[in-house]
C-alpha cells in the first residue's frame, strides 16, 4: 500500500515540478525516468520497512498476559484489565473501571470471572461478572461482537444478550512497550 501511496506522490509531482534530469530506474521491463524515477526508486527502498511497522496481530493468547488499561479522556473515565492463564491455560481476567468526578476517582465497576480468547489472529471474545458499584447491581458483560485489535482491542458489550443498552470500549496493553 505504502508503494502505491508513494507512486502517486511520484506522479503528482512529476506532473508539476517536470522532473529531473538524467534519473533512470529500470523495473522488469519497465524503464522510468526523471522525477518519477527517484521517487519510485525511494519508495521500492522504503517500502520493506513501511509494510514490517504494519503488521501488528497477536498470534497466540499468551500475548494478552498482563494489564491493558483504557482512558476515554483526561479526567474522564479510565479502567485497567488483569489478564492471566488458569491452571488449564485459558485465559481469564479481572478488572475495574473508574470516572473522575472533582479531581477524586470513584470507582464504578469491578469486573471479575473474566474469560477471554482470540477468535482468529486480532479478534478478542471475552465475557465478566460486573458488580456495579453505584447502584449495587450484579450482572454478566458479554461483548457484541469480538474486540478488534487495531493495535488496541475496539468493542462493544452489555449486560446481557437482550439488553439494549451498550458500552464502547478500547483498551491497550500497559505498560506500552516498543
Amino acid at each position: 500500500m505504502s508503494f502505491l501511496l508513494a507512486t502517486g506522490v511520484a506522479a503528482f509531482v512529476y506532473r508539476f515540478l517536470g522532473g529531473i534530469q538524467g534519473a533512470s530506474l529500470t523495473v522488469g521491463a519497465l524503464k522510468l525516468g526523471g522525477t518519477l524515477a527517484a521517487l519510485v526508486g525511494i519508495a521500492l527502498a522504503v517500502n520493506p520497512l513501511l509494510v514490517d511497522q504494519m503488521h501488528f496481530r497477536m498470534t497466540r493468547e499468551d500475548d494478552m498476559v498482563g494489564e491493558w488499561r483504557w482512558v476515554y479522556a483526561a479526567e474522564g473515565w479510565e479502567g485497567h484489565l488483569t489478564f492471566k492463564k488458569d491452571d488449564k491455560g485459558k485465559l481469564i481476567f479481572a478488572g475495574e473501571e473508574s470516572k473522575w468526578n472533582n479531581g477524586k476517582r470513584e470507582s464504578l465497576f469491578e469486573l471479575s470471572n473474566g474469560v477471554a480468547h482470540l477468535a482468529g489472529r486480532n479478534r478478542l471474545a471475552l465475557s465478566a461478572d460486573v458488580h456495579d458499584l453505584q447502584y449495587g447491581a450484579n450482572y454478566h458483560w458479554v461483548q457484541t461482537a469480538p474486540f478488534v485489535l487495531v493495535p488496541a482491542f475496539r468493542g462493544e458489550v452489555r449486560r446481557d444478550n437482550d439488553d439494549g443498552n451498550r458500552w464502547g470500549m478500547m483498551f491497550y496493553k500497559w505498560p506500552v512497550t516498543q
